[in-house]
């Protein structure tokens, strides 16, 4: 506990000394993460904490370097998607023991075919939301289309292998498309 608190202070620390709206980001993500832990992961509401992190991460970075832009905005529907895909994978394994010791997640409550088809059209309809956005945004190059199709594989796997564990997968095939299509955007 006591580390746990010593970094999220350092990390509060470090944040104020970039600017007020990344320390607000901080502070936000921080907050998101905690109030997962401490009950909301157990509830129908658990995507919530996972859709703040997702949304706040790269608008933290943004704001980190005074980018921050309404043009921004379209990362929410974006990071819904995706929150919603990461967190029913990365629930599936514990499905069985959450429903007997009582917690009603979303996950749990769709159960482990419901929340792998969440997983896997949530993770597609980002990719594909993206895509159709390169254009009304401006972003252009081979970076976001190659990275699209890493995610495609990762969708497909994902639904045709039926893994136990699907997440690292997808957390790894949902960073690199990101991470690309975060750094085609124009802002301003």
């Amino acid at each position: 506990m006591a580390l746990a608190v010593g970094l999220a202070v350092t990390g509060l620390a470090v944040a104020a000394t970039i600017n007020l709206p990344t320390l607000a980001l901080a502070a936000g993500g921080l907050g998101a993460g905690l109030i997962y832990d401490l009950g909301l992961r157990q509830t129908l509401l658990s995507w919530v904490p996972w859709w703040a992190g997702m949304s706040i991460l790269p608008l933290a970075a943004y704001a980190s370097v005074g980018a921050l832009s309404l043009r921004l905005l379209v990362l929410l529907p974006l990071s819904l998607l995706v929150a919603l895909a990461l967190h029913c994978a990365n629930a599936l394994p514990d499905i069985a023991t959450d429903r007997a010791a009582g917690r009603t997640s979303l996950p749990v409550l769709l159960g482990e075919q419901g929340s792998r088809a969440v997983a896997v059209t949530g993770l597609a309809a980002a990719g594909v939301l993206a895509l159709t956005l390169l254009r009304p945004l401006g972003q252009s190059g081979p970076w976001v289309p190659a990275s699209a199709a890493v995610v495609a594989v990762v969708v497909l796997v994902v639904a045709l292998a039926r893994l136990e564990r699907p997440f690292p997968l997808m957390a790894v095939g949902t960073a690199v498309f990101a991470v690309s299509w975060l750094a085609t955007l124009p802002v301003g």
